[in-house]
């Protein structure tokens, strides 16, 4: 399995478009992020991209991830639609290339086929999912051979993955946290606000601390460059083992907030 040299604070690039993709992407970079997500799906992967090439940076600089669209799953959508990705984005290989979603109507051995073609072909470093419940992942990854590096989900302290964050542990599969702040839910959380309190930090950055330290990465999303910042230096936050019990026991199995229609449903299994 490759090695996963992944950023544990990125910044994530839902739902920006054009302009507005670009300003924000720039000011991540400028900020010090050095590991930015996009997707296929996002429909802003020449932004990023133009960033990228007009910002300064070197290509090893910054660890890119994007994702193939469950629409582009198919025998001959799939490698097609990883070269307009690349095209897009400038580049000649992305660091970790995810399936966004699991497809109820696919056979998803013949797409995670194709993913593992796109790592042969050297059009990504890594290869991942996304949205993967512990059953499948744990399938996913006997059908690659132990080749997935990352599983992306939603992940904040709400939403009780612990299932999923022990499948990925025992098979060697990296996480990354996908809405960590709970679309600002976070700030009303008492238990969040209090150690907030404590280490006069806001609870936004307790959050994301929070799986930093359990060694998961974050992508938060922000338009303002001050919560944006302030994102990015939650990493040097150190919370007590207390702190972390406290925050480990807020979360609920039904906790999730992303239920998009038509895309939720896991292949095989339940999650």
């Amino acid at each position: 399995m490759p090695t996963l040299d992944m950023p544990l604070l990125g910044y994530g690039t839902f739902p920006l478009k054009d302009d507005e993709a670009r300003a924000c992407t720039l000011m991540a970079l400028e900020l010090g992020y050095r590991h930015l997500d996009t997707a296929q799906m996002y429909q802003n992967e020449a932004e990023v991209g133009r960033v990228m090439a007009e910002s300064g940076f070197s290509r090893d600089e910054v660890f890119l991830t994007t994702k193939v669209h469950p629409d582009n799953y198919g025998e001959r959508d799939f490698a097609p639609s990883v070269s307009r990705s690349l095209e897009a984005l400038g580049v000649d290989q992305v660091d970790l290339l995810l399936l966004h979603w699991p497809h109820p109507s696919l056979d998803m051995r013949a797409v995670l086929d194709r993913l593992v073609e796109a790592l042969e072909a050297g059009h990504a470093r890594t290869i991942g999912v996304s949205n993967f419940g512990p059953d499948d992942l744990k399938a996913a990854q006997h059908m690659t051979g132990e080749r997935l590096s990352c599983n992306q989900i939603e992940l904040h302290p709400f939403v009780d993955q612990r299932p999923t964050i022990k499948a990925a542990a025992d098979l060697g599969i990296a996480l990354t946290a996908y809405c960590p702040v709970a679309r600002g839910k976070v700030v009303d959380d008492p238990t969040l606000k209090a150690i907030g309190e404590a280490h006069d930090r806001s609870p936004a950055a307790i959050a994301l601390a929070w799986l930093v330290q359990h060694g998961i990465a974050a992508i938060p999303m922000s338009r303002n460059q001050e919560r944006a910042e302030t994102n990015l230096k939650s990493r040097m936050i150190e919370l007590s083992d207390e702190d972390m019990a406290r925050i480990d026991a807020i979360g609920t199995p039904g906790g999730k907030l992303i239920d998009p229609p038509g895309l939720t449903p896991i292949w095989g299994r339940a999650n």
